[in-house]
């Protein structure tokens, strides 16, 4: 600024005062990083108008120290002018707002020594307090900032000292998100622990869920893949981030080939959202989902145990436990097929014979295109919360211990092949009606003993009354009743 600053010849000055857009600067700030006391002010917004104040003061100063000088030009570069804005309130928000009223001489005092200009009129009946905002107060737009004006000048400590009154509203938790703490709870009380992952994947993830489609997967998780394409999203946190996810089995395959690195066994569970497309202006269907499962090694169950690879009943057991814990009632399984789960170890679990959700192994394909080891099994399963909950779930009741000694009985019943062990079972509790408090499958024989194409599964049921221990004749009416409900619904006879 050599060539341009003030010397002792110099006999004319050029004096600018200028006003820069906030937005604009801000932007720029950030942008280039470079933080400077003009941007720190410019960016939170001045009065433009300020910049005719600031160069007349300039100019008076000037022709005060300098008596001969004249100003011979004047310019002004102004495309849009701020105007003081008109701002009125009804005289009652004053005390309305804080509770204590003030006269009329105290409230127009108070605006007058801030520049408002104030008046009160009287409209439709109603006094009305009606103020011009000079241009440098920005930050007063609305009736509330006009009464808290009011009270900032006239002193805080003028505002009474009162207990607030009224009945405090009633607490309505939402019952999904309850749903959903209850789930974490019993799974982390299990032995799994919880994983939190990012709600945005890419088409490579849905793709890698069937590795022999040439497209995006018509099966995604549990949900159909609807015919609308995924959700996009606008603001991406990564650039391979660009879709809302369908399913929340990519990352949580993702999160287990990670683990595996570390630990020879896995068992993770994630709870969160899906995002279904519904139209193309409308927002998506957000689903409360649950993905659980196991993968490696099975823990050891005692000192001396060898460790065995996870397989499917593995996850079906945390399924069994979990679903009865929540209220389901009337749970089924029926074997599915699957692109990302193994053929014949892959199920579809119903509610009331609605669909809820999918377990079993993952295809080794799968678990190849996600970098899990080659020879590791990964079990997991997939449950729509949201979809559990529309289905309805009964109030899980505590019930007093039995007073009277139960009795336990056997049931070994050959039957086909193909038979579910399911439907075994609900024709024995149709047997034995109210006196069967538990019904568990504890062994299943192959063999030449019963003939080519059959299997027998043999069945501890508990007997009990709340009244009194079964006596004998009762327990063998019972065995008869089972005997003759296996003999008609699944064609099943008693070993002996």
């Amino acid at each position: 600024g050599v060539n341009s600053e003030i010397a002792d010849d110099t006999a004319s000055i050029v004096l600018e005062s200028a006003n820069f857009e906030m937005l604009n600067v801000r932007h720029t700030a950030r942008t280039q990083r470079l933080r400077t006391e003009a941007s720190a002010r410019f960016e939170r917004g001045l009065d433009p108008n300020l910049a005719w104040t600031a160069a007349r003061r300039a100019v008076a100063l000037i022709t005060e120290l300098i008596p001969g000088a004249t100003v011979t030009a004047v310019a002004d570069v102004y495309p849009e002018p701020r105007m003081p804005r008109t701002l009125s309130m009804p005289r009652s928000e004053i005390p309305r707002l804080l509770g204590v009223d003030y006269s009329d001489d105290v409230v127009l005092d108070a605006l007058s020594r801030l520049d408002f200009q104030p008046e009160i009129r009287r409209e439709n009946g109603t006094d009305v307090i009606v103020v011009k905002v000079p241009t440098w107060r920005g930050d007063v737009t609305i009736k509330a900032d006009l009464v808290e004006e009011v009270a900032r000048i006239v002193g805080y400590g003028s505002l009474p000292e009162r207990l607030p009154v009224g009945q405090t509203p009633p607490i309505e938790r939402d019952p999904l998100r309850r749903l959903e703490r209850d789930v974490q709870d019993l799974l982390a009380a299990s032995g799994l622990s919880q994983i939190i992952t990012y709600p945005m994947l890419n088409e490579a993830d849905l793709r890698n869920l069937d590795p022999s489609a040439e497209e995006v997967p018509v099966r995604l998780g549990f949900q159909a893949r609807p015919e609308l394409p995924p959700v996009a999203a606008l603001n991406p946190l990564r650039t391979d981030w660009e879709l809302m996810r369908l399913t929340l089995l990519p990352a949580w395959l993702k999160n287990v080939a990670e683990n595996l690195k570390f630990s020879p066994a896995v068992a993770v569970f994630e709870t969160g959202r899906v995002y279904l497309p519904r139209g193309v202006d409308e927002l998506p269907d957000e689903r409360r989902t649950l993905c659980c499962g196991l993968a490696g090694e099975r823990h050891r169950v005692g000192l001396y145990a060898e460790p065995r690879p996870v397989d499917y009943f593995d996850v079906k057991g945390i399924v069994d436990t979990l679903l009865p814990r929540l209220g389901a009632e009337e749970i089924a399984y029926h074997p599915i097929a699957h692109p990302s789960l193994h053929p014949g170890r892959a199920a579809e679990v119903s509610v009331r014979g609605r669909p809820v959700g999918i377990l079993g192994e993952v295809h080794p394909a799968v678990c190849e295109q996600f970098g899990i080891p080659e020879g590791q099994r990964v079990a997991l399963a997939e449950v729509d919360l949201s979809t559990l909950f529309e289905v309805g779930l009964a109030m899980v009741e505590a019930r007093p211990v039995p007073r009277f000694q139960p009795v336990e009985q056997d049931f070994a019943v050959v039957v086909d092949e193909s038979t579910p062990a399911a439907a075994v079972a609900a024709s024995i509790r149709a047997g034995a009606g109210f006196l069967a408090s538990d019904i568990r499958l504890f062994d299943v024989y192959r063999g030449a003993a019963i003939g080519e194409g059959k299997k027998s599964l043999a069945y501890r049921v508990t007997l009990s009354a709340p009244d009194r221990t079964p006596a004998e004749h009762e327990v063998e009416r019972v065995r008869g009743r089972i005997e003759a409900q296996l003999k008609r619904q699944v064609s099943g006879t008693l070993r002996a």
